[in-house]
């Protein structure tokens, strides 16, 4: 080392510092790379979850609604309508564009 010149001494030590920096952007990119693709991994596997999580939550979700629109019903004859309704296999769901008489958006109204 006592040998080189000023210039030499430089120059490696300029190389050095280029091969740590691509050495360490090599790395930044694997670990990119690596965090995007368990990303897409997660998001694809969680949406089948969530997917489910939804369906249970409107499966859950109707039978409140009948029953909501049971208790809220104005008329005896509503409630009596909705009941034989019920007891067809014909229950309430949130639909658009009908409306029962509760105001509610409902089917079979």
């Amino acid at each position: 080392m006592k040998n080189m010149t000023i210039g030499k001494r430089i120059i490696i030590s300029f190389g050095t510092m280029l091969g740590l920096f691509a050495f360490v952007i090599t790395i930044v990119v694997t670990f990119l790379n690596n965090i995007s693709t368990n990303t897409r991994r997660i998001v694809d596997e969680a949406l089948l979850g969530i997917a489910a999580a939804g369906q249970t939550n409107g499966f859950t979700a109707e039978p409140q609604l009948v029953v909501r629109q049971h208790f809220t019903a104005k008329t005896s004859e509503v409630k009596v309508r909705q009941e034989a309704d019920l007891a067809n296999g014909q229950g309430y769901a949130i639909q658009r564009g009908q409306r029962g008489e509760d105001g509610l958006r409902c089917r079979g109204a």
